[in-house]
């Protein structure tokens, strides 16, 4: 996939800036549609990287002048570290102030940013920043970022501008999410975009962490061989977790508080087994509408293996269905008393991942089966993205510059995270690398999950976690639900 290959060569060229720093401290391509119009071939006298030509990636964009305009980018605050304003000597941190720099230097403009609280107790007031700018005609935000899940149905009010009416954005790119517009346009309009200088979309997709100490003490399979054997499934994963179940207290009961079991997650990353067991709730037919897919055969069983996590009868499994902090929740893992743990890349930067004694590795969700032809990772609905207002003052502009952001992200940022954080900072793995790899590959926006706040009843991307139920009964209902939702969805708000 020309995505792979793109980051593959980003990978390499950051390898000599690690070797070099080694000595020092702590330091199927998808053919979707293009919006707009293509970015045009690269001139050679543009390259930047100190590589052979041949394998350069070209951006594609030739410089230009805005008279150093102010380019406004309204940012949660939550997510201020995807936009940061000077260098700190923390090298991720570094390298989003170079891009932004190089980003700047290529079209004459100045990046200032608005923070405001964004989260999801605090969704309406900042939406309401998007939606008052459009009602007074306000031409402040070029870009505007957001929670995926939050500000997402802020396009049903009118307020978004839809990508692909727009010129300068192509993505084609490798520098965008693999299947983008598939995922996530609603009968051709599309009104949010995510790529590489979305730093959020890495940290919040979902992963399975084991301990290896406890895979050791059970003498049980290398997960990384499953992984790569493509043997990985959910029944394997199920399997192991039964093995490792300990009564430490002796009192003939397991309490996952005390005692060892196999496995654990807390409800939102238990519904990303949705997306890596490859459950389509939401799907499209052959005319490009949006239709649910039905009580699937599939569905069923997915419904019956994560449901484990929440039965007080499965004592290997432990699924925590209130809000907790998730930095906090590997305590599991860490102390030994759990072989695998549900949750996010970011967990690994909290001081109980750190300062943990025993060794852990990182590995894809399981598939559903062998038969299913690659490991899927949800990414969060936390995610940070991107919308273009519809008064936005130069549309074709913002385009632009979001190609150059994402295009100096996937050559710095990303490989900067993944190989210097993750890979080196944070983790004494090997193999993590080549998961990471895979577990790159399979990201993807599930439509249930990107547009689930936009459905006025049972959102479509918590069936794995509505608890023991008769789904075929409950299905009816929901689907009726679903079908006006999705009505509703499909009417697209007039452009202005």
């Amino acid at each position: 996939m020309k995505r792979t290959a793109a980051m593959l060569l980003a990978l390499t060229l950051l390898g000599s800036l690690v070797s070099c720093a080694a000595q020092k401290p702590e330091e199927e391509q998808n053919q979707t549609p293009s919006a707009g119009v293509q970015t045009q071939a690269a001139d050679p006298g543009t390259e930047t990287q100190a590589a052979p030509e041949e394998t350069v990636i070209p951006l594609g964009i030739p410089e230009e002048d805005n008279g150093g305009r102010d380019f406004h980018v309204l940012v949660p605050i939550e997510k201020a570290y995807e936009f940061v304003t000077e260098a700190t000597g923390e090298v991720v941190n570094d390298a989003i102030f170079e891009r932004s720099n190089k980003t700047a230097d290529l079209f004459n403009i100045s990046f200032s940013y608005q923070y405001e609280p964004g989260g999801w107790d605090y969704r309406d007031s900042y939406n309401n920043f998007i939606k008052n700018a459009v009602l007074a005609g306000d031409s402040t935000y070029d870009l505007a970022t957001g929670y995926i899940v939050c500000t997402l149905p802020v396009y049903m009010q009118g307020s978004l501008t839809d990508f692909m009416t727009v010129e300068g954005l192509n993505l084609d790119n490798p520098w965008w999410m693999n299947g983008l517009y598939e995922d996530l346009n609603v009968d051709g309009h599309l009104f949010c975009v995510y790529g590489d200088a979305n730093l959020s979309v890495y940290k919040d997709c979902s992963v399975i962490y084991f301990n290896k100490q406890v895979l050791n003490d059970f003498g049980l399979e290398n997960p990384y061989d499953l992984v790569r054997e493509g043997t990985w499934t959910m029944e394997k994963f199920l399997s192991m977790a039964e093995t490792t179940v300990v009564d430490i207290d002796g009192d003939t009961k397991i309490n996952p508080e005390i005692d060892a079991i196999g496995a654990y997650a807390q409800g939102v990353p238990l519904r990303a087994f949705q997306t890596s067991l490859d459950v389509k709730v939401i799907d499209t037919d052959e005319a490009g509408e949006r239709v649910s897919a039905g009580l699937t055969e599939r569905l069923i069983q997915a419904h019956e293996w994560v449901t484990r996590f929440l039965r007080a009868d499965c004592e290997s499994l432990y699924g925590e269905m209130n809000a907790v902090d998730f930095y906090q929740f590997c305590h599991h893992l860490a102390e030994n008393r759990s072989l695998f743990h549900a949750s996010y890349i970011y967990i690994i930067e909290g001081d109980v991942m750190r300062n943990m004694e025993a060794d852990f590795g990182i590995i894809p969700y399981p598939k559903f089966d062998e038969a299913q032809d690659r490991y899927k990772t949800q990414i969060g609905t936390s995610s940070n993205v991107v919308f273009l207002t519809k008064t936005a003052g130069d549309p074709s502009l913002s385009c632009r510059v979001m190609e150059a952001l994402n295009y100096y992200s996937m050559l710095d940022v990303i490989p900067t995270y993944y190989t210097v954080a993750l890979e080196n900072k944070y983790t004494r793995d090997k193999d993590v690398p080549e998961m990471l790899a895979l577990i790159r590959e399979g990201m993807t926006m599930d439509f249930a999950f990107a547009y689930s706040t936009c459905f006025s009843g049972q959102w479509p991307n918590t069936l794995m976690v509505v608890g023991d139920t008769d789904l075929a009964s409950k299905m009816k209902g929901w689907e009726k639900m679903w079908k006006k939702d999705l009505e509703k969805l499909a009417k697209i708000p007039e452009q202005p």
